[in-house]
């Protein structure tokens, strides 16, 4: 279920490697082809989000942009942590609040941490996951 890169040679399109955006801003290297048009893209920030092949149009990233998209660079823990960033949103009264936030002084605060031993905790509650 591939498609042809827009405006491609009809080369199979996307592929691992490949330089891609959404057009909501995101934008990438594709690491994994999935199923049912789905591709797995990994951001700057070392987070890995799913989306479809259709939303995603070839770009061109810089070589300092799509070496930070490389997650070899992240130790296990780091790649957690990105995943969790990456993955969590809350809203409140209209607001929405992601892993990594602001506090009303302009400190920076995660609600999820990856611990040094690789221990998921909660900053708020001091709740840990189990193993």
């Amino acid at each position: 279920n591939r498609r042809d890169a827009p405006g491609g040679s009809g080369d199979a399109w996307p592929v691992v490697g490949s330089h891609v955006q959404r057009g909501d801003g995101l934008r990438g290297v594709v690491t994994k082809l999935g199923y049912n048009g789905q591709t797995e893209v990994t951001t700057k920030t070392g987070y890995a989000v799913t989306v479809y092949r259709c939303d995603l149009t070839t770009t061109t990233l810089s070589a300092e942009e799509a070496a930070l998209c490389d997650r070899s660079r992240l130790t296990p823990n780091e790649w957690v942590q990105a995943q969790l960033d990456g993955a969590i949103c809350a809203t409140y009264k209209g607001r929405e609040f992601g892993n990594c936030f602001a506090t009303k002084d302009g400190r920076t605060q995660r609600t999820f941490t990856v611990e040094s031993n690789g221990d998921v905790r909660c900053a708020l509650c001091d709740w840990t996951a189990p193993s």
